[in-house]
């Protein structure tokens, strides 16, 4: 189903890999932080909907949970082809 994810309850830590499915939205606040465990990445599958626009001074964070990130820790977002 649909789902909003609130700045009050970020950061939002991603330790399996997580899928939007068709028909449902997903919608982050800005302000909101995203961790994702190593090798893990978020799908937004065909007739999913991604809905992320932070502001100038909230910024929507997408970021490794590592203690010490590194490009490539995280597989990254997905976008399925339909």
């Amino acid at each position: 189903g649909n789902t909003t994810w609130l700045k009050a309850n970020s950061p939002f830590c991603i330790v399996d890999n997580a899928t939007i499915t068709s028909g449902a939205v997903l919608t982050i606040e800005p302000g909101v932080v995203l961790s994702f465990s190593a090798g893990r990445s978020l799908t937004v599958a065909s007739g999913g909907t991604l809905m992320a626009v932070g502001t100038a001074t909230q910024l929507i964070t997408f970021t490794s949970n590592s203690n010490t990130p590194n490009p490539g820790d995280w597989n990254g977002i997905i976008f399925a082809a339909g």
